[in-house]
């Protein structure tokens, strides 16, 4: 059996490398001309988590009648195949990929830089959270660290790990970010966080009404950020239109240890759900993000 799967994993990483290899090749424009087929595919023949990707909006989004659902869908899955399509080129030719993402206030972090203070920085699977990285990275007087949770593929890991490494992000597996954020730098830090999955069991998770929906939140990164006093911020994601994304910084906390208990956990979430709201079609509807026995 786990030679099986190891083949199939094999396989599919093998496919994966030579799409990448062909994406080199092809200029932006052309590649986007994919998106409505790569949509269907998507949609329509392979159903990508389709009744998940509907149960999700249904609940979360009570005001949309069966007409914005079904529209609110139809555009999750454009979207999907874009970034889809954008990641692949990115992993293939950084330079060629050509996908804007500005920082609209790239001040508000050079700031701390000035100060030698590093930063926590929260967000959610928006826009393209990859392109995200590495503007960041680009943008900002901080050393940029994002968290990754290993592949399964310990190829496949290793071949991903390497091309983001290239983008000038310094990149630590999920379980090391602790000793990460503990340790010593003499350049100020960027902690880039996407913490809006579901989370592993913790006795000290909270639940929030989010989305109209009581939902799951770990407080771990709001007692690292308190114990160690440093300042938490919000990555709001727009996307304006095709291949182009915006991101504001807003503030969560300047001063995490004169907050109240969970005040940064609960402020991440109505940050998060205010910036999915204003464009629900940009969000990552297909992750399982509620699961049963989350009722208040």
């Amino acid at each position: 059996m786990n030679n099986t799967r190891n083949i199939g994993s094999d396989l599919g990483f093998a496919i994966l490398r030579t799409i990448i290899a062909i994406f080199y090749f092809i200029p932006m424009k052309l590649l986007y001309a994919l998106v409505p087929l790569c949509k269907f595919v998507l949609e329509t023949i392979g159903r990508y988590r389709k009744r998940v990707i509907k149960v999700n909006l249904i609940n979360s989004l009570p005001d949309y009648d069966r007409i914005d659902i079904n529209n609110t869908i139809s555009n999750y899955y454009e979207h999907l195949a874009e970034v889809a399509i954008e990641n692949l080129k990115l992993f293939s030719n950084q330079r060629g990929a050509k996908i804007k993402f500005d920082i609209t206030n790239p001040a508000l972090l050079d700031e701390l830089y000035e100060k030698k203070q590093d930063v926590i920085m929260l967000s959610g699977h928006l826009g393209n959270w990859e392109v995200g990285f590495v503007a960041a990275s680009k943008q900002y007087k901080h050393r940029v660290i994002g968290i990754y949770k290993k592949q399964t593929n310990e190829k496949a890991d290793k071949y991903l790990l390497d091309k983001r490494l290239e983008r000038g992000v310094t990149l630590i597996e999920q379980s090391h970010f602790s000793k990460e954020i503990l340790s010593k730098s003499k350049t100020p830090r960027l902690f880039m966080l996407i913490p809006d999955q579901n989370p592993s069991e913790n006795k000290r998770n909270i639940k929030i009404n989010f989305l109209h929906q009581w939902t799951v939140f770990n407080t771990a990164i709001e007692r690292i950020a308190v114990k160690n006093d440093i300042p938490v911020v919000y990555g709001d994601i727009t996307k304006l239109n095709r291949g182009h994304y915006r991101a504001t910084m807003l503030w969560i906390s300047e001063n995490p240890t004169e907050t109240s208990e969970h005040y940064i956990t609960k402020q991440y979430a109505k940050l998060l759900e205010r910036n999915i709201i204003s464009n629900p079609s940009i969000w990552l509807w297909s992750h399982r993000r509620w699961k049963p026995g989350t009722e208040e």
